[in-house]
């Protein structure tokens, strides 16, 4: 008798666990999911616990005037989720792990929790309320639209990886997960620095991604630079080949000390230490680039070195200048120089060559390059001359 009884209680206590009523407090969203056979399964007045897990498909209930997502926790297999423009100000996702869509956007949402999401592939939350949010790891994410968070202060996207195209010529595949043309987080007023993995890709990948006041960092709870100011031992402007000259740094704020070192060679050669200890190998002119490592395109500061050979055999430099204009420039510049210019050649501050040409030119289009400062190249008859512009 004993076994028995004991027999009915644990069929009933299982019957009545997967018969449990779903709590749906929001009338709305009740009626959308008790419309829909493929969740409201045998079409009765309640969603079961076991009819929501049992559900893989999408719902959307964008612009239904809800005001209570409660109730949706339950959908722990739910795949794609479209609740925009509705005026419930929480949700809780944290046992939805399986979405790979998720559309918040417009909601006056202030928080989410978006870390247990390994299949996230597109997520909108523009227009909401919050205040911040990290990521974590996203592998499969292929759009973010965040835009218009005025109150978004804090945005960690470490675990989230820039789209980089393939290189078929160097048998490089593409790599990464989130172009640039499907993340957007403009209009975040109050957002002054993102943290990603690699702050140089991002800020070349995610460039207009943002707005021009918010920086890419690898650790935004230290001060951004804004300005740097590159100087030499006692104001020297040249170095003997195979000498070497101190190097230094002036950041605005002063004292930082996330920048990077770089040398862009130009008629003549040198390199680099860590430290900034520059060392002549090759005579000529060079350009000495300090470069903050918290934004790609941001801010750098630059200074001319000249590398003299003392056997007294050097390479004649800059005997005739070179004026180029506008500068700044957005899309084309006028190169002015009193002699026939035999080739010309543009490269960025990391040293990549982004534009050469030969013969003579006057005018050079630079629409196709990326903001940020360059240096220009130009040999004529009478020598090479360097100097450099900003493309904006």
């Amino acid at each position: 008798m004993k076994k028995l009884l004991l027999s009915i209680i644990t069929i009933t206590a299982y019957s009545l666990g997967a018969n449990a009523q779903v709590n749906i407090p929001d009338a709305k969203l009740k009626a959308y999911l008790l419309a829909d056979t493929t969740i409201n399964t045998n079409k009765d007045a309640n969603i079961s616990t076991a009819e929501a897990s049992a559900f893989t498909g999408t719902i959307n209930v964008s612009d239904s005037s809800i005001a209570d997502m409660t109730g949706i926790e339950a959908f722990t297999k739910l795949t794609v989720l479209n609740a925009a423009n509705n005026t419930f100000t929480a949700i809780n996702l944290s046992s939805n792990t399986k979405l790979a869509t998720l559309n918040l956007g417009g909601c006056p949402i202030t928080s989410i929790d978006v870390s247990g999401m390994d299949n996230l592939a597109s997520l909108t939350l523009s227009g909401t309320q919050l205040t911040s949010l990290t990521l974590g790891t996203k592998t499969k994410l292929t759009e973010l639209k965040a835009a218009n968070i005025t109150t978004l202060t804090a945005l960690n996207m470490k675990g989230v990886t820039p789209l980089t195209p393939a290189i078929p010529l160097l048998n490089q595949p593409a790599a990464g997960s989130l172009a640039g043309a499907d993340f957007d987080v403009t209009g975040a007023t109050s957002l002054t620095c993102i943290d990603v993995d690699e702050p140089n890709t991002a800020g070349l990948i995610w460039a207009n991604s943002k707005d021009a006041s918010t920086s890419y960092s690898s650790d935004c709870s230290v001060a951004a630079i804004t300005a740097i100011a590159v100087s030499s031992a006692d104001g020297k402007t040249t170095v003997d080949i195979g000498s070497t000259l101190q190097m230094n740094a002036t950041t605005t704020p002063s004292g930082l000390t996330a920048y990077t070192w770089q040398v862009i060679d130009g008629s003549g050669s040198a390199t680099i230490s860590t430290t900034g200890l520059l060392t002549g190998v090759t005579a000529g002119d060079v350009t000495v680039v300090a470069a903050s490592n918290d934004n790609a395109l941001g801010v750098n500061g630059t200074f001319a070195v000249t590398v003299l050979d003392p056997s007294g055999i050097e390479e004649y430099v800059n005997a005739i200048p070179v004026n180029v204009y506008p500068n700044p420039a957005t899309d084309e510049l006028r190169i002015d120089v009193k002699a026939q210019i035999e080739s010309l050649t543009v490269v960025d501050i990391a040293g990549n060559i982004v534009k050469a040409i030969n013969g003579s030119v006057t005018t050079l289009s630079i629409d196709d390059l990326r903001e940020g400062m360059y240096f220009i190249k130009v040999e004529t008859q009478e020598g090479i001359s360097l100097t450099n512009f900003v493309k904006q």
